[in-house]
């Protein structure tokens, strides 16, 4: 378990999401409210379920890897790719988070933290006590506890 996590509230931006993860090298984190308490989770899953979701809709068309690898030089036009990504960029964290959060306690063992990701097909649990959050547990911790 890590106790010292990183959190997000509904307020928070995805631009923000997308930048604190790259910057902690997470893919997700708990939304809390001011109590502390754990009401939502954000992936980096949930931030491409919202971008995938938004190009159809905006009707964008995404460069192959091949237009970008070898006809690069001819002239894509980003600009709705650009304004796609602003567009997105702004909207919040309650829009995209999961509700519906599956939690441990910090006395559960790791059989159980393992089992729960694996069951659950998450990376990552919140730790909860007395309806706090105190903890957070991730597929790589797991791994981690095995070779140390």
């Amino acid at each position: 378990m890590v106790a010292k996590v990183i959190t997000f509230k509904v307020t928070d931006t995805l631009e923000a999401v997308a930048e604190r993860f790259v910057k902690n090298g997470i893919s997700g984190a708990p939304v809390i409210n001011d109590k502390n308490e754990v009401i939502g989770i954000v992936s980096e899953k949930d931030l491409l379920r919202v971008l995938r979701a938004s190009a159809t809709k905006m009707d964008m068309v995404f460069p192959s890897a091949h237009d970008m690898g070898v006809y690069f030089q001819k002239s894509v036009d980003f600009s709705k790719m650009d304004h796609a990504f602003e567009k997105l960029g702004k909207l919040t964290v309650s829009e995209i988070m999961k509700s519906e959060v599956i939690t441990l306690a910090p006395e559960d063992d790791v059989l159980k933290a393992g089992r729960t990701l694996i069951e659950n097909k998450v990376n990552h649990i919140p730790i909860v006590k007395d309806k706090k959050l105190v903890g957070i547990v991730a597929r790589e911790d797991i791994i981690r506890g095995l070779v140390e």
